[in-house]
């Protein structure tokens, strides 16, 4: 299976981010405006993704959702229970 490498936000610009106090919305953001749709960042050792273009969610969330680990309860606060956070029979 070929592997298709994802942009990710400078560490400098987390770091900016975290000596700020900013919120995480404010972090997701900047990480769409400046990388696109599909993107990654680092606030610890793994990378998250944050995918937000509507082709590559459908692909994620409908289409191959056993070939994809969501690790959206870290951000359960800001996006709820919904289908993002969902994993499983849920």
């Amino acid at each position: 299976m070929a592997t298709c490498r994802v942009p990710e936000l400078d560490p400098d610009q987390v770091a900016q981010w975290q000596a700020g106090g900013g919120e995480l919305i404010d972090l997701l953001a900047r990480v769409r405006e400046q990388l696109g749709g599909v993107a990654a960042f680092r606030t610890g050792p793994r990378p998250t993704v944050l995918v937000t273009d509507p082709d590559a969610v459908q692909h994620v969330l409908a289409l191959h959702p056993g070939r994809y680990v969501k690790r959206s309860h870290r951000a359960r606060l800001l996006i709820g229970d919904g289908v993002l956070a969902a994993t499983g029979e849920a």
